[in-house]
């Protein structure tokens, strides 16, 4: 898995056209407007109290779409499996496919973030679940005061099933466990390699994104996502990003017509050419942030 990091503006222009994490769905004989909301998976959720129309938008909402439906995640079957996945094979497990030296790196970053772990007790899991043990906590040095039992994307499906408004998923749980664990041992390894070897600048683009964030600067994250220097490689990019993009897309284009949704996914799915914003563009529809 491939670090995701983060960007520098482009031009001013286009700053302000994306300066937005609420984007409203119209035309193309829709008889609803739907929504697209831009996530972080550990931003406050306190950012639904300044996204203005965010309320109206759930309100009027027929049904609402996550990246997947979270309620699963509560289910011991998905618990347990999410466990087994996590597990690498005997002859692949940490110490036999990470350096030394990363294993240092990590044991120092465990006890820094005060983290009752070392990697000797990590040494079954495979590189990638440790990368996103990795990733959670560079993410907590961006936003301290985040609480687990207030995740922003699971914050909003709950306001959801709390107005009766049916939750869905663009995709399964075990879509995305693959595209987070489904790459080689050899290639988590590299990636959890990487990422270690320069723990001031991972932590420097993780403040650096969820700057972006909060400012609902969809342009900078997106060019900071897409710089292989700072975050995403091509096909990282592709695997990530673009095919999950055009494959929700197929189902956006199928229901938008005749309902009105709200879309909940990460912030970095909507910019760009092959962005959800973009591609609904291409769709048909009028796709304009709401002020």
């Amino acid at each position: 898995m491939k670090r995701i990091s983060l960007f520098l503006s482009i031009v001013a222009l286009a700053i302000c056209a994306q300066a937005q994490l609420l984007w409203k769905v119209t035309g193309n004989g829709a008889t609803k407007p739907s929504y697209l909301f831009g996530t972080h998976h550990i931003a406050p959720v306190s950012i639904l109290d300044s996204t203005k129309g965010f309320n109206e938008a759930l309100a009027g909402a027929d049904r609402v779409y996550g990246e997947i439906d979270m309620a699963v995640m509560t289910d011991p079957s998905t618990q347990m499996k999410m466990a087994q996945l996590m597990m690498a094979p005997s002859d692949s497990t940490l110490s036999k496919v990470v350096p030394a030296e990363t294993l240092a790196k990590i044991d120092e970053l465990l006890a820094e973030c005060q983290v009752p772990a070392t990697t000797s007790m990590l040494e079954p899991l495979k590189p990638g679940g440790v990368a996103l043990t990795i990733s959670a906590l560079l993410g907590k040095k961006a936003f301290p005061d985040y609480d687990a039992t207030q995740q922003l994307d699971q914050t909003v499906q709950k306001m959801a099933h709390e107005r009766n408004i049916p939750v869905m998923g663009l995709e399964t749980l075990d879509d995305q466990l693959n595209v987070l664990l489904g790459s080689s041992i050899a290639e988590q390894a590299e990636s959890l390699v990487k990422t270690m070897a320069d723990t001031e600048k991972a932590i420097e683009s993780t403040h650096l994104l969820a700057d972006a964030y909060l400012a609902g600067n969809l342009a900078e994250l997106e060019k900071l996502m897409r710089d292989p220097a700072t975050g995403m490689d091509e096909d990282a990019a592709e695997k990530l990003i673009t095919n999950r993009n055009n494959a929700w897309i197929e189902i956006l284009v199928g229901v938008i017509p005749t309902a009105s949704v709200l879309v909940v996914v990460g912030a970095g799915h909507l910019p760009g050419d092959t962005g959800l914003i973009n591609q609904l563009r291409k769709a048909g529809y009028t796709v304009e942030p709401v002020k």
